[in-house]
């Protein structure tokens, strides 16, 4: 692996990179924000597709892994895959076991030696950060999280990363007793209107009074 030159400044001449670098750059904003080994290869992931579909605009041979290499070696990327560098086993073992990687499997030999040359970052990563709703029950605090330590020590990767959270049968526990309360009230309101309808019935005539049922 080249030494990391920087590809989006104007000097750099690289026709396939150049055309690259609206990727790129967008791929380096959003690594930014990524606090996730999965995170970092869903971006690498997305960086990777637009380097094959960029391949169909090509009528002479063009080999993606030799593009990728020449991404790899911007400056720019080497920086933004940096905190990567601490977690090369666990960029294994997601590339190859879960399906959202496998656009990567090909290229994961040129990642991991990439990796190997890239200078370790301080920044500390997760395997996969918590969904959404998840972290939107703790905004005022940082997700509990698998820390660094434990991804290192641990022969299994245990995937998701668990947060907790209240069970369901918590949280609907208030419905179940206004839907239990709803439906006692209307069986004892259909209970009185049959019965003064009977009552009515048996008044007028129109029905024979049964012994078992007295009248108001």
């Amino acid at each position: 692996m080249s030494s990391p030159t920087s590809c989006l400044e104007d000097t750099f001449i690289d026709g396939d990179v150049i055309l690259l670098r609206p990727a790129i750059r967008r791929f380096v904003i959003e690594a930014k924000t990524t606090r996730s080994v999965d995170g970092y290869l869903i971006l690498l992931g997305g960086l990777v597709f637009e380097i094959e579909e960029f391949k169909g605009s090509r009528v002479f041979s063009y080999d993606p892994r030799e593009i990728l290499r020449k991404v790899l070696s911007c400056v720019e990327v080497a920086e933004a895959l940096s905190p990567l560098t601490d977690y090369v086993e666990v960029v294994k073992y997601l590339v190859n076991s879960s399906p959202r990687h496998k656009l990567l499997r090909p290229y994961l030999d040129l990642i991991t030696e990439f990796l190997s040359t890239v200078p370790p970052s301080e920044r500390r990563l997760v395997t996969i950060r918590p969904s959404l709703d998840e972290l939107d029950r703790i905004p005022s605090e940082e997700p509990e999280l698998r820390t660094e330590p434990e991804l290192r020590t641990s022969n299994t990767y245990h995937i998701p990363v668990e947060v907790t959270r209240p069970s369901t049968l918590e949280e609907g526990w208030g419905d179940v007793i206004k839907k239990v309360l709803g439906y006692t009230l209307l069986i004892i309101v259909s209970a009185g209107i049959i019965y003064f309808s009977y009552a009515l019935l048996v008044k007028y005539g129109l029905i024979e009074p049964l012994a078992q049922i007295p009248l108001p």
